[in-house]
């Protein structure tokens, strides 16, 4: 018997219309839904996870003879393997900013002393905090217990 099996014998089976509990029947579908559903996902994530580290394992190998062959594709059966370069800019990070910021002022010459430009930068950093939005998000977590 599963984890979740085990959960609905114990929690929510019950023949009657309006249980002592308080739930209804419907209701304890929907709570059995949810719960064998989430653990599908589970269940296939998991799997996903394991076929995408399979196929990282070959990655290097296919790399490597592209690249002693010269060639950015190669043609396996009805599909084409790739190799696909790209450049992305990093992370707009704290620092950064900050970087950013103070080589702005002093190129126009908007504060030349050090300790007033860490000031200004601090107090900046403090006003966008105090108008950044808080974004609010209710949902379910399913965990086994």
């Amino acid at each position: 018997m599963s984890e979740e099996d085990n959960f609905i014998e114990e929690n929510l089976n019950g023949e009657d219309d309006n249980d002592d509990d308080g739930i209804s029947n419907e209701l304890k579908e929907k709570l059995i839904k949810y719960v064998k559903i989430s653990g599908l996902i589970k269940e296939k994530q998991k799997e996903i996870r394991e076929l995408k580290e399979e196929k990282n394992n070959f990655s290097e190998t296919i790399l490597n003879f592209l690249t002693k062959i010269n060639e950015k594709t190669i043609n396996v059966g009805n599909s084409k393997i790739s190799k696909v370069e790209a450049n992305r800019k990093q992370t707009l990070t704290h620092e950064i900013l900050i970087k950013s910021i103070k080589k702005c002022l002093i190129e126009k010459k908007l504060i030349t002393d050090e300790k007033k430009l860490d000031e200004f930068i601090e107090r900046t950093f403090e006003i966008a905090n105090e108008i950044r939005e808080i974004k609010h998000n209710v949902s379910l977590r399913c965990k086994n217990i």
